[in-house]
């Protein structure tokens, strides 16, 4: 009947004759993925594939009903660190709905990231319709966000001195590695001892840390000495008797 996907196969058009009482079996359903089928008549009843022939013709309809959990694949893309051509999966969904139905992929909100639209429509698909097969893969690209690291010094110490990015700082991605900077130097003309840098709001291994989805505030502080500041300087005696390595061995 007009239920039929434009992929099934024809019914039979021969008509069959059978006596009155005799056990007629149906030709056995087709298979379409993504649909459900089943024979029926009116005046009959079907059991297991057969009926049993009344008194007047019997004619039989098929009927395709479409099945509401065909599979579809949503995948979320974000562009890789450091491009802003080059995609790389994030996730993938497997979904199921009705087959012929507009499946329509749900924007979700995620962490450092905003949907590109444009890119979707470009490269991806935000909607399609559900096909039998389960074929349909719909695609949603993101943009990593990008966010701030500055630095700056605490306390009266140290006041004016010039930081690492100056008062813009730096422009990091979202995901991104980020080195923290070099110690600045002791200021000996005022005697201050830089105190290194630290930072509260991430945690940082090896001076580096992960870009979060927030600016970042990296905050240096100098300490005033008194007295006079000297280094001592050790140096191991070489292989040879009475000559020094030329470069201290601990200071």
């Amino acid at each position: 009947d007009s239920s039929a996907p434009a992929d099934a196969p024809a019914a039979p058009d021969t008509p069959e004759t059978h006596r009155y009482g005799e056990t007629v079996t149906v030709a056995s359903s087709p298979q379409v993925d993504g649909y459900d089928f089943y024979w029926h008549a009116d005046g009959v009843e079907l059991q297991n594939g057969s009926f049993e022939m009344p008194g007047e013709d019997v004619v039989l309809t098929g009927t395709f009903i479409r099945r509401t959990d065909t599979p579809y694949t949503v995948v979320y893309y974000a562009n890789k660190i450091g491009s802003d051509t080059e995609y790389e999966v994030l996730s993938t969904e497997s979904m199921t709905g009705t087959t012929g139905a507009e499946a329509v992929a749900t924007v979700r909100t995620l962490t450092g990231m905003t949907w590109d639209e444009a890119a979707t429509a470009s490269m991806g698909r935000a909607s399609g319709v559900i096909t039998g097969d389960g074929s349909l893969t719909l695609s949603l690209y993101y943009k990593r966000d990008t966010y701030h690291v500055n630095y700056k010094l605490e306390g009266a110490a140290g006041a004016g001195t010039e930081v690492p990015g100056g008062t813009e700082g730096y422009v990091h991605t979202y995901g991104e590695t980020v080195k923290i900077q070099p110690d600045l130097p002791d200021d000996e003309d005022q005697n201050l001892s830089f105190d290194g840098w630290s930072v509260k709001t991430v945690s940082v291994r090896n001076n580096s840390f992960t870009m979060p989805a927030f600016d970042v505030v990296i905050v240096g502080s100098y300490t005033q000495y008194s007295g006079i500041r000297y280094k001592v300087e050790h140096y191991l005696e070489s292989e040879t008797p009475g000559v020094y390595e030329t470069a201290p061995a601990k200071t």
